[in-house]
């Protein structure tokens, strides 16, 4: 059993680096697979270069799908590749389509919700019933797209992200409050997500900031995360109302970062608030750090956290039940056996390692009914 990933290219983002994780660590998980992309000078090239993994690139030219369908057709049958596993709707459709008369199975990784544009929900229908297999971030995810495609339940599965438990277990640490001069008593809550979407709900937790600070001074909140370019408004919200309400000396925004997993140790907590969401690998990255997390009550984060076994749920959009579930979390702090209990949860499950052999699962199922 061969399989080949197909990427739409090789930039920076969560389902890029899950697949370079994969590749990573193929070989010690007896995994034969090699890697085809159609959009060049990705920032990860030189990261999927050192894996080892072969790698090539099939430029897909304007007007000529037909002959990217017979090359993607004819590298395919040459690799003895038994599976390919898309990442996108459109990739998942092109594969259909390229191997319709061979034997051949083509899986559609599901990472996130669909968008508004009936182009792409178009595209999305076609691929999600075309391919053999679906296979959804969640059980959330899988339910709503089930019900809003009205998809058959048999040929959809459920594999969760892994995260690469070798990127987790840094020794480098950065204690953030010798960064920010702050006293070694203070408490810190920190959330990690770019102001890009309306899917982070940033404005909850500066909300209850105004709250905490009435009666806790020492409490303080870092958000580490890129401001967009395209709509700058998702951070200029939130600043200007921390600006506004006098909170910007326990309001801290420290932009993107690339030393997060060093940093996140020195977190008291680690909050996450967000309007809608498909996993959470940021609160799985907490959790395996072994920081309580405090997160909103999506019924994905309910999900992830054992209905919230594993975390502090708080209710959504609701700053006053944020501010006294912290509170209450200062005043009787989470135990160590429950810290230990969460790790061991997200090892578990959500560990790199168990993601690729839930992978082979899927791959050998489809492998046996050829």
């Amino acid at each position: 059993m061969k399989v080949c990933f197909l990427l739409s290219g090789l930039n920076r983002g969560g389902l890029e680096h899950l697949a370079l994780d994969v590749l990573s660590t193929s070989k010690q998980k007896n995994l034969d697979v090699m890697c085809i992309y159609r959009k060049s000078n990705g920032v990860l090239q030189k990261e999927f270069e050192n894996t080892g993994v072969p790698l090539k690139y099939l430029k897909l030219k304007k007007r000529k799908i037909i002959n990217y369908f017979r090359e993607l057709k004819k590298i395919l049958i040459q690799e003895n590749i038994t599976i390919v596993h898309a990442h996108l709707p459109l990739d998942a459709l092109y594969a259909s389509i390229a191997l319709r008369k061979t034997k051949i199975k083509v899986v559609l990784s599901v990472h996130g919700y669909d968008n508004e544009s009936k182009l792409y929900r178009v595209i999305n229908s076609l691929a999600l019933r075309m391919v053999s297999k679906n296979i959804f971030v969640s059980n959330t995810v899988k339910k709503y797209y089930e019900k809003k495609y009205n998809l058959n339940p048999s040929k959809n599965t459920v594999v969760y992200n892994g995260v690469n438990l070798e990127k987790i277990s840094t020794n480098h640490f950065k204690n953030i409050r010798d960064e920010l001069n702050l006293a070694n008593d203070s408490i810190i809550i920190g959330m990690v997500a770019n102001f890009y979407c309306t899917g982070r709900d940033h404005m909850t937790l500066c909300r209850a900031m105004k709250k905490i600070l009435q009666t806790r001074s020492n409490v303080f909140l870092i958000f580490i995360g890129k401001k967009s370019d395209k709509n700058p408004e998702f951070y200029d919200t939130c600043y200007t109302y921390c600006s506004n309400n006098k909170l910007l000396e326990n309001v801290h925004f420290l932009g993107s970062r690339s030393d997060v997993l060093e940093i996140l140790p020195s977190f008291n907590f680690f909050a996450f608030s967000s309007n809608h969401d498909t996993f959470g690998i940021a609160i799985i990255e907490a959790m395996l750090k072994k920081v309580p997390t405090i997160i909103n009550d999506l019924e994905v984060f309910k999900e992830i956290t054992h209905n919230g076994e594993h975390s502090i749920l708080f209710n959504s959009k609701d700053e006053n039940d944020f501010s006294k579930k912290l509170i209450n979390a200062i005043e009787q702090p989470i135990n160590e056996t429950q810290i230990n209990a969460a790790y061991e949860w997200a090892i578990n499950l959500f560990s790199i390692d168990t993601h690729i052999t839930n992978l082979k699962k899927v791959y050998q199922s489809l492998s046996e009914s050829i």
